[in-house]
């Protein structure tokens, strides 16, 4: 339980009666919270009533806004919310002569008994009674019209003659003033004294009010910044952290799925065609897991011979074959941590076999070895293989693929999120650009509609390789169509996208500017080629590409005539 809820149950109301001997004072009206109209004093009274306004001096209200300065002061000076209220409480004892004070905060009921979210309770005398009683009428009041309140005759009150406790508790006087924010009221601040030589007067109420118009700004955004604190720390606890660029729907899908992975222990088996990014999507799994602070150990199955992948995965002793030394594995290094195995579809079988002995008994030997060496990893597999119709065919093990695909991710191919093109490009783009020290603005328009309808067999990893090289080949400082592959420019487009007339039209622009160059060189390819800023062997690609030779000929020929 909370402390402040164990500080709930000392507060007690201790009667429903309205207090005869009181008077009231709106915030608006106080003396302090005026500065255009300082020594303006005014309030509404009842019962034994008197008129603020019959001061003991200057002297008391110089003494008060001295007070309130420093008060003032010292509460700005403190930032947290639990810190501000201790701040504040030890700051009213100073000031004003209670014996008790309660800061009641964030009312959360009503009814017979109105509780708090917040409650904090003070007794100047460590020895007094545990239990704080209140009075229910003085609060509701307070709560519902905003005016602090002073009872300073609780002894004689007829209205109090049932409330034992606050008998027993020999209570003279007491004063309740709002913590006010715009025009809520947001808490009070309870006080009361058993004093009878000294009892609460106007001047309290006056101080006691400024006091809580002055700490209610701090008090509320203290409240705010730890509210905006701990949910920056819950969405931080529930926010996945990965390097995927994309806001489609498909991949805010699979963020989901992967965040329910990266909660879990067991294996994952990613699928998706060659170039979707599955690799970071298990790197995002791992970085997200609780074994993030241990090692991410890649193994790429298609990328050696069978007999390395073993040695790799397994490690060796020496003497297992000519050459070999003891040497610890990927697995062993991986201890904690995860081990990726890209294309897990290649692996042999007879390699599968030993792979299902590492999941279910967590134990293997050593190439050439053995000893059985325990090992803690989480095994996330990945492939573009149907390991179904592998399964069918005998090529992949159906115990291995049963214990590996516990928890499925499906990576999209990119013409499934198209959405996500125009991001993705972008971001190549910055990155190409920054590598290679050139000053490009973007992408055109053009271009962008080439990139959006174009079929992307080769998936994410063909749009960086086609963005890289336009930075490569491109000397505008936007990406042009001619900058991408020709592959790209000569894909199945939809019938609503020209681009196949905007390819001519760029052809037939390019031969113009080639022809025009040549013409003011004289011919001179090397000269041409500074008038268009580009190299001479380029030149003589685009002339051999557009077939400009038998034009270059007729020109020479007519020029040297």
């Amino acid at each position: 339980m909370p402390p402040d809820a164990l500080e709930m149950e000392s507060v007690r109301y201790a009667e429903t009666s309205e207090t005869r001997s009181e008077t009231r004072l709106q915030l608006e009206d106080s003396r302090y919270l005026q500065p255009s109209e300082p020594w303006r004093r005014g309030a509404e009274t009842s019962g034994r009533e008197k008129v603020l306004g019959s001061n003991d001096g200057p002297a008391r209200t110089v003494r008060d806004f001295k007070v309130l300065l420093e008060i003032s002061r010292e509460i700005n000076a403190v930032q947290g919310f639990e810190e501000l209220r201790e701040k504040l409480m030890d700051l009213t004892f100073v000031a004003l002569p209670a014996e008790s004070a309660a800061i009641l905060l964030d009312p959360i009921g009503g009814g017979d008994d109105p509780c708090f979210s917040s409650v904090l309770i003070r007794h100047k005398n460590p020895k007094r009674r545990r239990e704080f009683q209140v009075s229910r009428t003085v609060i509701e009041r307070v709560l519902s019209t905003g005016q602090a309140v002073l009872s300073n005759d609780v002894p004689h009150d007829e209205h109090l003659l049932g409330a034992e406790s606050l008998k027993l508790g020999r209570v003279q006087s007491l004063l309740c003033a709002p913590f006010r924010h715009q025009d809520d009221v947001r808490g009070v601040v309870y006080l009361d004294t058993t004093d009878p030589a000294s009892p609460f007067d106007e001047d309290d109420l006056e101080l006691l009010t400024g006091v809580s118009g002055i700490a209610s700004a701090p008090l509320e955004n203290a409240r705010v910044r730890e509210w905006l604190q701990d949910e920056n720390d819950r969405f931080l606890d529930e926010a996945i952290q990965h390097n995927m660029v994309g806001e489609s729907v498909a991949v805010r899908t699979l963020i989901e799925r992967l965040s329910r992975c990266a909660a879990s222990n067991r294996g994952v088996l990613i699928l998706g065609e060659s170039g979707t990014g599955k690799e970071l999507v298990a790197r995002a799994i791992h970085r997200n897991s609780a074994r993030s602070q241990k090692p991410f150990v890649p193994v790429n199955c298609a990328a050696l011979v069978d007999t390395l992948v073993e040695t790799e995965l397994f490690g060796t002793v020496r003497g297992a074959f000519t050459g070999a030394v003891d040497r610890r594995g990927k697995l062993q290094y991986a201890s904690g941590g995860t081990v990726f195995l890209d294309e897990i579809g290649e692996m042999k079988p007879e390699l599968q076999a030993k792979l299902l002995r590492v999941i279910e008994e967590k134990q293997f030997e050593r190439v050439g070895g053995q000893e059985s060496i325990s090992v803690d990893v989480r095994i996330i597999a990945a492939t573009n293989v149907d390991l179904k119709k592998a399964m069918a065919e005998k090529t992949f093990r159906e115990d291995l693929y049963y214990r590996l695909s516990v928890l499925t991710l499906d990576v999209p191919p990119l013409r499934d999120r198209r959405d996500d093109i125009p991001v993705l490009a972008t971001h190549f783009l910055k990155e190409a650009a920054r590598e290679s020290s050139r000053q490009i603005v973007g992408i055109s328009r053009e271009a962008r509609a080439c990139l959006a309808h174009y079929v992307w067999p080769g998936n994410i990893r063909q749009l960086k390789n086609a963005i890289e090289h336009a930075v490569d080949m491109g000397s505008a400082d936007l990406i042009m169509p001619e900058d991408l592959p020709a592959d790209i420019l000569q894909g199945d487009f939809p019938d609503s996208v020209s681009v196949p007339g905007l390819q001519q039209g760029l052809k037939e622009a390019k031969k113009r500017l080639i022809q025009e160059a040549i013409r003011s060189a004289g011919s001179n390819i090397t000269e041409a080629a500074k008038l268009l800023e580009i190299h001479p062997n380029n030149l003589h690609r685009e002339i051999r590409t557009l077939g400009l030779r038998d034009w270059l000929e007729e020109f020479r020929k007519s020029a040297s005539a």
